[in-house]
């Protein structure tokens, strides 16, 4: 059996979406694990009535917010199944996902199954995330991300092994604050350690939604300060987790913590823009550079100049 984990916080507005794509599934020996985080609108309401339309959903509610990392942790902690899945409730996936992943993870004995992502809204400038090729133990760090441009590192579109997520989870026990941004980061390098193989499907089958709500769209400039801390708890996590490990692996956590770093200062940045501060926005900026030399950035210093420092893109 499958174990499908929706970790929820005010998603009243997506949830159904999402409940729609899981009971269409060709697949249909799975749980619905709905792990209700002290939402305040009426997603709990709406999680009560999937229970009585659908057996297989449980319902746990959370009468402390926790965050995105414990809410999933306390859905894998009442899941039955084999296999683990964490689907964002505001996601959705296509009809045969179940099937094709379980398949895929039984036929190559794999740990861990990634698929590409059908991204939306697309815009035509948006790079394709890569999925990594079947490899082995000595590879699975290359293959997942030391040989990638860009890195399924996120929790979209990856399917478990439970031992493999017990395992993680164990070694993550000393993250005991609410851990909401970037978790997913630290979880997938907690998974790798451990994973044996891994194999991918190359479709897109995981759909994932874009919304002006997520973290990296606020505006409020004490919630930004809040998510760099939140970035501050997953680069420190990183950093733990590579300790007394093979070089590959330590590697592997310094190739992610330089991305966390470079999200960092978009956020820092980000401060810059809409507190009005040219200096702090220009300089951010060159650092932003002095991690990872993005053409994003250059137009953005270029649009800086050339309009004598009135426009600052975020």
């Amino acid at each position: 059996m499958i174990s499908v984990i929706l970790p929820c916080f005010n998603v009243e507005r997506y949830i159904e979406r999402c409940f729609a794509s899981c009971i269409a599934q060709t697949y249909q020996d799975f749980e619905m694990i709905f792990v209700n985080d002290s939402s305040t609108d009426g997603t709990l309401n709406k999680l009560r009535e999937f229970e009585c339309r659908d057996s297989r959903v449980k319902v746990i509610d959370l009468k402390t917010n926790v965050g995105t990392f414990h809410a999933r942790k306390a859905g894998y902690e009442a899941s039955l199944g084999d296999y683990i899945f964490f689907l964002d409730p505001d996601d959705e996936i296509t009809s045969d996902f179940l099937e094709l992943m379980l398949n895929e993870s039984i036929q190559k004995n794999a740990d861990i199954i990634f698929c590409k992502l059908d991204i939306r809204p697309n815009k035509i400038y948006r790079t394709e995330m890569q999925v990594p090729k079947e490899s082995e133990r000595d590879k699975i760090f290359e293959n997942c991300v030391l040989n990638l441009k860009h890195i399924p590192k996120g929790n979209p579109g990856k399917f478990y092994k439970k031992a493999l997520v017990e395992n993680a989870y164990n070694i993550l026990k000393f993250i005991e604050k609410r851990f909401i941004y970037a978790e997913d980061v630290v979880f997938f390098f907690a998974a790798l350690l451990s994973a044996n193989r891994i194999s991918s499907v190359n479709e897109s089958k995981y759909i994932y939604y874009l919304n002006n709500s997520s973290i990296t769209q606020s505006r409020n400039i004490d919630k930004i300060r809040y998510n760099i801390e939140q970035l501050e708890i997953a680069i420190k996590s990183l950093k733990i987790l590579s300790e007394d490990r093979s070089d590959i692996a330590k590697r592997t956590s310094e190739v992610l913590v330089d991305s966390l770093n470079y999200d960092k200062k978009s956020l820092e940045r980000s401060i810059f823009v809409y507190s009005k501060n040219n200096y702090g926005y220009f300089c951010k900026t060159i650092e932003m550079l002095s991690i990872k030399i993005y053409w994003k950035n250059l137009v953005k210093l270029f649009i800086f100049f050339i309009s004598f420092s009135n426009i600052k893109l975020v």
